[in-house]
């Protein structure tokens, strides 16, 4: 039955554009039928003797086909729920698309999903309904990264490799990505509706600095692993720096401060300007998955505009007006997002199975699966295949004006 369940959940997860809903009740199913193997659903705090004798293979998402193998149930379970939280990401990430352009991933069985990289949203290709399910998926998919590192880490055995998918720095950054693209579709859908620059400056100036401490998450891991992916949160927290300055010129402007605004909006165009270089640095960075043409995005290009537009405006009312010297330094960013702010959804773990009674427990052969564990264990999987996943048929050939590349 756990075997069932398990299989029903992977192929699920092999679509992002399967349902959530059908999604969670077969994750919400499969946890609930494993806990029992893990922790004896009948005892509080005592573990199932089965716990450590059930060999796990998973790939991980930043080092290819290569398994990292433990027997540990608690291993599953974080790894199963960090693949159905990827699930998610990937989810907004095709809604996101709207079937613009393909969607790619690299997977493996037992498989982890790679990463997925958002160059931006543009709401005006996407239905509100789909608006507010990117949203949502976003914010669950962070949820449950906090989930397996609050509930599941510490308890969890050592186990080899590097730059695995349960080190707390690796959950954190893809945590902290999470909260940060939700707030890019809040971003997108405020310069869509032509929204107050104090609104505007305010959230992109919090979802960059929310891209750079994804980033700083990383910093101390393998760069041959991480380093395509720190890459591209860090260009996403520059870009956003720059819509920030780009705004917050607007309201300078506004107060009468036209120095400063020219200062900020330079600032914000030689921010703006530096992404080109990044862009290239990024993509003939070598990592898993497809890289994401950032700079060709027709939203990048939009928040361009914006910013040379503030700035020009600037420049040409102190020529005719103002008359203000430049300050010599960058004046502090004085604004703040009191809107749009990403928290993630709270996750709730199904209690056990009612299948694990006492008797189930009494009848297990725990010699005959220490038996059969230690031969796998003498044999460790090495690499796995990769599973086909269930890609997107319709596509444009023109990824510039693509909704979403995943990576």
């Amino acid at each position: 039955k756990i075997s069932e369940a398990r299989q029903k959940l992977l192929n699920l997860l092999r679509n992002p554009q399967n349902d959530m809903a059908v999604v969670e009740k077969s994750w919400q199913e499969y946890i609930a039928l494993y806990l029992g193997l893990v922790f004896n659903a009948n005892k509080s705090g005592e573990n199932s003797p089965l716990r450590n004798l059930i060999p796990i293979h998973w790939t991980q998402s930043l080092t290819g086909k290569s398994t990292v193998n433990a027997s540990d149930g608690i291993y599953e379970l974080a790894s199963m729920l960090i693949n159905v939280a990827i699930w998610y990401m990937k989810h907004a990430s095709s809604l996101a698309e709207s079937g613009s352009t393909k969607a790619t991933c690299y997977t493996s069985f037992y498989w982890i999903i790679s990463i997925t990289d958002i160059p931006f949203f543009e709401i005006t290709s996407l239905t509100m309904d789909d608006a507010k399910d990117i949203h949502k998926s976003l914010r669950i998919a962070a949820g449950l990264f906090q989930f397996v590192k609050e509930t599941y880490i510490s308890a969890l055995c050592a186990i080899d490799g590097s730059c695995k998918d349960t080190e707390q720095q690796i959950l954190e950054a893809y945590r902290t990505q999470c909260l940060s693209e939700a707030e890019e579709v809040t971003i997108a859908r405020a310069v869509e509706l032509k929204h107050q620059s104090n609104i505007v400056g305010g959230l992109a100036y919090e979802c960059s600095n929310h891209f750079q401490a994804a980033a700083k998450f990383l910093s101390s891991l393998n760069s041959n692993y991480i380093g395509k992916w720190q890459k591209y949160l860090t260009m996403k927290s520059v870009f956003y720096k720059a819509c920030a300055y780009g705004h917050y010129s607007e309201i300078l402007l506004q107060k009468d401060k036209c120095g400063d605004a020219i200062k900020v909006g330079q600032e914000a165009l030689q921010l703006y300007n530096s992404m080109e270089n990044s862009s290239r640095e990024y993509l003939r960075c070598k990592g898993e998955g497809t890289a994401a043409r950032v700079i060709d995005h027709q939203f990048y290009r939009k928040i361009g505009v914006i910013i040379k537009r503030n700035l020009d405006k600037a420049t040409r009312e102190n020529g005719f007006i103002y008359h203000q010297r430049l300050p010599a330094e960058l004046p502090q960013f004085g604004l703040e997002a009191k809107f749009g702010i990403v928290q993630p959804e709270d996750v709730t773990q199904p209690t056990a199975s009612d299948v694990w009674t006492d008797q189930i427990y009494a009848s297990l052969d725990t010699h005959g699966y220490a038996t059969k564990a230690a031969q796998k264990d003498s044999n460790e999987v090495k690499e796995l295949p990769p599973v086909a996943e269930v890609t997107n048929k319709q596509q444009n050939q023109n990824r510039g004006d693509s909704l979403c590349i995943i990576s």
